[in-house]
């Protein structure tokens, strides 16, 4: 099955809708990151929540625990040392590799192929997820995956200048 996540809502506003290959909606991703317990809650357009996750740690390398049907399945964690084109989801022991930088991943258990993202458009990531089961953990590591991208992602273009403005 493949679905369409809106990345910019989930960095702009704390909702984004997740869409089917025919534009119907199908779940809505809600939530904010980088607080203690923050994280991101999936649920289906009736407002049934499906899983979430959340954020354990706060530190350079924080740790998310993935919650599917109110029970820790998983946790995600950047790892020291290795660069952003691996990332390691334990308990489930499953591997993310590729690009995570431009969000062109595959997610294996083994050799088998949990789900692949690929952005098709700016902001736009295609989840392709071969089986139904894996829909809600697929949704919501993408979601917290693509966070990991902006981390320490400065424009270099933009003139940052730092100290207090005072009105005239």
């Amino acid at each position: 099955m493949a679905l369409y996540l809106d990345i910019n809502a989930l960095s702009t506003s704390s909702l984004s809708v997740v869409k089917t290959d025919n534009g119907k909606l199908a779940y809505i991703l809600t939530g904010r990151h980088g607080l203690i317990n923050g994280g991101f809650d999936l649920n289906t357009l009736s407002g049934e929540p499906l899983g979430s996750i959340r954020q354990k740690t706060v530190s350079v390398f924080p740790r998310y625990d993935l919650y599917i049907a109110n029970r820790k399945v998983a946790s995600v964690k950047k790892m020291f040392g290795v660069w952003h084109q691996f990332i390691f989801i334990s308990d489930l022991n499953w591997v993310a590799i590729g690009n995570l930088l431009n969000n062109h991943y595959q997610v294996f258990h083994g050799v088998k192929t949990i789900f692949s993202a690929e952005e098709i458009a700016p902001a736009i990531v295609k989840l392709t997820i071969p089986n139904n089961r894996d829909i809600p953990a697929a949704i919501l590591l993408a979601a917290i995956l693509d966070r990991f991208r902006h981390v320490g992602v400065a424009d270099p273009l933009k003139r940052y200048e730092y100290g207090l403005d005072f009105p005239d």
